[in-house]
């Protein structure tokens, strides 16, 4: 978004010392929330900020929308939900990544109209080739997304880094007969497991990973079956790490079907080729290379 921000400054009223003002203060505000986030000591509760810093904060942004205001709604809009959308991320709760989705809409508006404000004097064939250069280079982030999209597809792995892009044959044959029970079904079967890219040294590769170790069907099961699984989805199911910490162990111990009864669950996934883990007993529904369908 720096491009964007930085073109979008230009949107923004700069003549009165009350809009310089503003200026100064989001420019303050900018600095103020990467030095607090990018220091560790700040971090010890995993986010950003306490509320009382981001409530500063937030207060802090109003007031710079008030000395940005203008007398044109859509203009008004537009900026509140740009700098507003600046300090959501740093709110103190889950789900950051969610709290910046759509926040290129208006930058990119601001920085559409920053744009017009800054090559309005020039003659139009340099404000088209100007147009199309900065383009170009706020796309460049984008064209990065889409490479590393390919990538993983290549990897055969999500950007989740523990569901795979395609899946066995098999698994079409228990979304089969799965989607007659619906709800009626609880599933389980084992927690994903990433499998980070090394190097020729051994080292892990950031955000670069292959095909899961062991591909989680848990939350595919829930979505193409519609059934349910007792440990779906880290940020869906209630207390997940408890519940997956108590499947696995279910899964691990000699007496499993008891056990996996106890915790309400229908049908087993088996993962074949870990051989660690045998398959509980069970009238088998569909029996593929990788995985097995299990009714205890």
């Amino acid at each position: 978004f720096i491009p964007l921000i930085l073109l979008g400054v230009f949107a923004m009223p700069r003549k009165t010392k009350q809009a310089q003002l503003g200026l100064l203060g989001f420019g303050l505000l900018l600095v103020g929330l990467f030095s607090y986030a990018a220091n560790p000591e700040f971090l010890k509760d995993g986010y950003f900020l306490t509320p009382a810093t981001f409530g500063i904060c937030f207060v802090a942004i109003l007031a710079v929308i008030f000395l940005l205001k203008q007398d044109k709604a859509a203009f008004s809009i537009v900026l509140c939900w740009a700098l507003v959308g600046i300090i959501a991320p740093y709110f103190p709760a889950l789900f950051q990544r969610k709290l910046t989705m759509m926040l290129g809409v208006p930058w990119g508006i601001l920085a559409g109209i920053g744009i017009a404000n800054l090559i309005a004097q020039r003659e139009r064939g340099q404000r088209n080739l100007l147009t199309s250069l900065v383009i170009i280079l706020c796309s460049a982030t984008g064209i990065q997304w889409v490479q590393r999209e390919i990538s993983l597809a290549r990897n055969n792995v999500s950007n989740t880094t523990v569901h795979a892009v395609t899946q066995p044959p098999e698994v079409e044959k228990m979304v089969e007969i799965l989607a007659p029970l619906g709800r009626s079904a609880v599933i389980a079967s084992l927690p994903g497991s990433p499998s980070p890219a090394q190097d020729e040294l051994g080292h892990n590769i950031p955000d670069l990973f292959n095909t899961p170790v062991i591909p989680d069907l848990n939350p595919v099961m829930v979505g193409l079956a519609g059934t349910r699984a007792y440990a779906g989805h880290w940020s869906e199911t209630p207390n997940y790490a408890e519940k997956r910490s108590q499947l696995v162990d279910a899964l691990r111990a000699n007496d499993s079907v008891p056990r996996l009864k106890a915790l309400g669950i229908t049908h087993v996934i088996h993962f074949k080729p870990l051989n660690s883990i045998p398959a509980p007993q069970g009238e088998t529904l569909v029996d593929g290379e990788t995985f097995q369908l299990i009714k205890i």
